[in-house]
């Protein structure tokens, strides 16, 4: 696998558009992009375009793996991360989490699992997929897939880091492999409509919202509205990258 990392912010060999991409320097499989996104050069995932590391300064944004299993127990079973994502009543135990998650690394579920790590401690977790893949998700939400939409998902694992703008830097870096390396028009996540901070996340990075889904998931046995937000590839570009 060529092994590449796209960084924001640091002064290294190119630059265009605001972004910078740079070679390990890992042998001859290891390559410098001159353009401003990176190629879908990644392996195991070829049509779901694998990435390997995405770095915005003290950020990164990295494929999961088994050895993060535990970290996401402990995450998925604090009752302060369930209460947005989950659910306090669904927590989940180092059992659950591998028996969930096996399959994604194995590439039988068709869900790319990323882990976020800042100044190299994992602090969160984010997945990207094909929504026609969950076509009935997509349905509940009247979000159409004629155009191939990609969904993210994604939580801060670290409660004393709420509020510090890494959800939204985590979902920049994810948007601009999404619309570059993969060439998505559109990306669509939904978020609850008491959630407001997520919403103002999301926001920050590029999202609107479309359209509020009344009953939309049924979270801790009370059906909750839902927005759906919508980030497109054509004015993706127009929030300021300089502010989280």
């Amino acid at each position: 696998m060529k092994l590449c990392v796209t960084y924001r912010g640091s002064p290294v060999r190119h630059r265009r558009a605001g972004r910078t991409l740079v070679s390990l320097g890992t042998g001859p499989g290891a390559v410098v992009t001159p353009g401003g996104w990176l190629p879908a050069v990644w392996g195991r995932y070829e049509s779901m375009g694998e990435v390997d590391v995405l770095v915005d300064g003290d950020l990164a944004v990295r494929p999961m793996g088994e050895g993060d299993f535990a970290t996401m127990a402990g995450w998925l079973s604090d009752p302060r991360v369930l209460s947005w994502f989950g659910g306090r009543d669904r927590p989940m135990s180092l059992l659950d989490i591998t028996a969930k998650y096996t399959p994604r690394l194995a590439g039988t579920v068709p869900i790319h699992c990323l882990i976020a790590e800042y100044h190299g401690m994992p602090v969160g977790y984010l997945q990207f997929y094909r929504w026609r893949d969950f076509a009935s998700d997509a349905a509940v939400l009247r979000l159409s897939t004629l155009d191939n939409p990609y969904g993210v998902d994604l939580f801060v694992g670290r409660p004393e880091l709420w509020g510090a703008g890494l959800g939204t830097r985590m979902l920049r870096l994810t948007l601009d492999h999404l619309f570059g390396t993969l060439g998505a028009r559109r990306v669509a996540l939904s978020a609850m409509s008491h959630n407001y901070r997520a919403q103002r996340a999301y926001q920050k990075a590029g999202f609107r919202r479309v359209r509020l889904v009344p009953d939309a998931e049924v979270h801790e046995g009370i059906a909750r509205d839902e927005w759906l937000m919508v980030a497109d590839r054509n004015s993706y570009a127009a929030p300021d990258r300089t502010q989280t």
